[in-house]
């Protein structure tokens, strides 16, 4: 009589990366929020947020609410800069 072993195989599944430019982009939104003077660090956190949202599409990697953050982060402070420089420029 054979005893076999029977090994249970795993499914692992590789997780894909978090796209880098995301990450960059929050952080831009969050600094931004701090030094909402600059209005430069909102327009880059835009830019950024858009690039590493076609990337993720591209490349499938994970992040993507990260960027979206990001990138309403950097909408909402543009925002609020262009209303402040409006009422204040009257």
């Amino acid at each position: 009589m054979q005893k076999t072993l029977k090994t249970n195989e795993s499914n692992v599944t590789e997780k894909k990366p978090i796209n880098k430019m995301s990450i960059v982009s929050l952080i831009l939104g969050i600094v931004s929020l701090k030094l909402n003077f600059l209005g430069i660090l909102s327009l880059l956190t835009i830019i950024f947020s858009i690039i590493s949202i076609i990337q993720i599409r591209k490349t499938k990697e994970r992040g993507l609410p990260i960027a979206i953050a990001g990138l309403i982060l950097g909408v909402l402070i543009t925002t609020i800069l262009l209303i402040y420089l409006i009422i204040f420029s009257l």
